[in-house]
């Protein structure tokens, strides 16, 4: 397939690979299946730092084990706010804002990549032409109520809070640089139906233990075929896994585990009525709570 030249539609010196413009969710679901890179998404999951997915979960997909989430109601009313958010995003800005419909790759770690849901351009394309250059990438997300605290103090602050969500899109934005090579990301927060802009700048340091975490799990866990260690994150992924082994599996090498998630399950239901306990003592104590609530 001939692609375009990158610094022809003002992307520097990145790899530009196929054009997704128009593609339908069944093009997007078999372009996953099949492709040979982890997605700027996906970078937090393999670090065991995303609670949406994890290392095992984004292994399991890259070697076609397990296909994923089915599409749902859900879903894709999350895509269609996102080209909301971006539109939002470019009238609050006045930044020149436009889709980046190209697969792009690292220049020199190709299982790295991107898919942007905008980016931030000198000139807007006019005509259907690109024109101006690629400044800033633009990713948008809507997030729950819960979550506005976090991304409040991020964009007031400019710091994003240790172990939170923020952390896991921040990453993403980091990733974003590092394939891109731009200077700046912005996230795009659609809350409560607010929006709060963050941004974070390009780090150097960032950007390259970035790529190089990926290059070596990728040649670990894709070439090597070697099974990450699943976390929390990966219970949807190890069970619907496809690819089941023959080999009995004798308990007393699962004891440890067996006890261990007995203990658990029983500190987990004590914990959850003691939280119900106090939330209800809140509530019934606050005329804010009960609006919070």
């Amino acid at each position: 397939m001939v692609v375009p030249r990158a610094k022809s539609l003002g992307l520097g010196d990145v790899i530009v690979g196929e054009c997704t413009k128009g593609w339908t969710r069944d093009q997007w679901v078999g372009h996953f299946r099949t492709r040979d890179y982890i997605g700027a998404s996906e970078v937090a999951a393999i670090m065991g730092l995303s609670p949406y997915a994890g290392p095992y979960t984004i292994w399991s997909r890259c070697t076609g084990r397990f296909a994923g989430q089915t599409d749902n109601r859900s879903m894709r009313m999350g895509r269609s706010i996102e080209r909301f958010i971006i539109e939002e995003f470019a009238r609050e800005t006045g930044l020149k804002v436009s889709p980046v419909p190209y697969v792009l790759r690292h220049r020199n770690v190709h299982a790295l990549g991107c898919n942007l849901d905008a980016g931030v351009f000198e000139v807007r394309p006019q005509g259907g032409q690109w024109g101006g250059e690629l400044t800033a990438t633009v990713d948008a997300k809507n997030v729950t109520f819960r979550l506005r605290r976090e991304f409040a103090h991020w964009a007031e602050t400019g710091e994003v809070l240790a172990d939170s969500s923020s952390e896991t899109y921040a990453l993403q934005l980091h990733a974003h640089m590092a394939v891109t090579g731009v200077e700046r990301a912005y996230l795009a927060v659609l809350c409560d139906r607010d929006l709060i802009v963050c941004q974070l700048e390009r780090d150097e340091d960032i950007a390259a233990w970035i790529a190089d975490f990926v290059d070596r799990w990728w040649a670990r866990h894709i070439e090597g075929d070697e099974a990450p260690t699943p976390n929390d994150a990966d219970l949807d992924a190890a069970k619907n896994f496809v690819e089941r082994t023959d080999t009995e599996i004798q308990l007393p090498e699962l004891e440890d585990l067996a006890d261990r998630r007995f203990e658990l399950k029983a500190l987990i239901k004590a914990s959850a009525a003691e939280v119900d306990a106090i939330d209800a003592q809140i509530i019934a104590a606050s005329d804010v709570a009960k609006r919070i609530w």
